[in-house]
């Protein structure tokens, strides 16, 4: 009997074990297993997550507009697992397989880490220029450096135009590299000083330069500057000339002079008059465009014999007065001279031919 007995006592105990194993194995199936303290979804899990939130969450947590999702889904978007709403200890099991928390935050902090941001990525200076740079999206130590430091330095970001060239300054941080293309310029103007003829023209240039400038004279009467730093010599005197570029000024004094003559003569000689008569001449040049801006000048060696009683443009007028004798004049005009012996004859003038001059 008492066999018996102890026969159905372990049937009914391996009975107790197998229900036990079969739940066990049913829990396995739908939960996972439990190990360490972490657990490992097998199945996909609907979360909820906000248009603009970091976190995904297994609840409301706070306040917002909360959509369905997958983990996987969510993850794959950057997005870690609210710590609230799962725990410090939590990882999940996707596609992906297991994600501890540690790693996962890892994971998450680098798919959310900003590349750093230079202020600017070209720039055109003038050389002495000093420009400034700054990174943003970075919070360690900054290097900076130059690819060409005769052309352009830079220190803590400072960046200084030593002389026309190109060079890139390069910015590191945080494992990422940054560049900004710099261009150094030195205009200077061709001449300082100019001096010019009426009518002649000559062009200044703004060398070190690659960029156009504006031109403009102080006196256009005197000196026209022309778009392209074409110059022309208009009249008589000084003006300067401006060339404007990159908000910088550049000048020439330009002085405008009457045409060099090299030769001056009488267009209607004539060696004798009459007392008391008038007598007038016509003067030509190799280049007559001078009278144009200067008057002939003429004196007489005898003003009591015959005198310049006037003298414009290319004519003077002679006055004999009453007396016989000789006087030379002397005309001139733009560096040429002439000269000439007048002779005043012992013949009067007759009363008409007098009231004719």
């Amino acid at each position: 009997m008492a066999e018996m007995i102890g026969k159905r006592e372990k049937e009914a105990m391996i009975r107790v074990k197998n229900a036990v194993l079969c739940i066990l194995l049913s829990w396995s199936f739908m939960f996972g297993n439990v190990m360490d303290g972490t657990v490992s979804l097998q199945a996909e899990t609907t979360v909820l997550v906000t248009r603009t939130g970091s976190r995904y969450h297994a609840a409301k947590c706070g306040n917002g507009t909360y959509y369905k999702d997958t983990e996987s889904a969510a993850r794959a978007r950057g997005l870690t697992p609210c710590q609230k709403c799962f725990g410090s200890g939590y990882r999940s099991t996707g596609t992906s397989g297991s994600t501890s928390a540690g790693s996962a935050a890892a994971s998450s902090g680098t798919q959310n880490k900003k590349p750093i941001a230079i202020s600017e990525d070209s720039m055109l200076m003038l050389k002495g220029d000093h420009r400034k740079l700054s990174v943003k999206n970075t919070s360690g130590t900054v290097t900076w450096s130059s690819s060409n430091k005769s052309t352009v330095s830079v220190s803590n970001g400072t960046v200084t135009a030593k002389k026309k060239g190109r060079a890139v300054i390069t910015v590191s941080a945080d494992g990422q590299k940054k560049s900004c293309k710099v261009t150094v310029e030195d205009p200077q103007i061709s001449k300082t000083r100019l001096n010019m003829k009426i009518e002649e023209q000559m062009q200044l240039k703004i060398k070190g330069c690659n960029h156009e400038a504006v031109w403009k004279s102080s006196s256009e009467d005197t000196v026209y500057a022309g778009e392209r730093g074409i110059v022309t010599a208009v009249a008589p005197g000084t003006a300067v000339i401006t060339a404007s570029v990159h908000g910088r000024k550049y000048t020439c004094k330009v002085t405008s002079e009457l045409p060099e003559i090299h030769k001056l003569q009488v267009l209607n000689p004539s060696d004798s008059i009459n007392r008391n008569s008038v007598l007038e001449l016509e003067f030509i040049t190799d280049n007559d465009s001078v009278f144009d801006y200067e008057d002939i000048a003429a004196v007489s060696s005898d003003d009591t014999t015959v005198s310049v009683s006037s003298a414009a443009g290319n004519r003077i007028l002679l006055q004999a007065h009453d007396r016989a004798g000789t006087a030379e004049i002397t005309a001139s005009i733009g560096g040429a001279e002439i000269s000439f012996t007048v002779t005043v004859s012992d013949e009067p003038l007759e009363d008409d031919e007098s009231s004719m001059g």
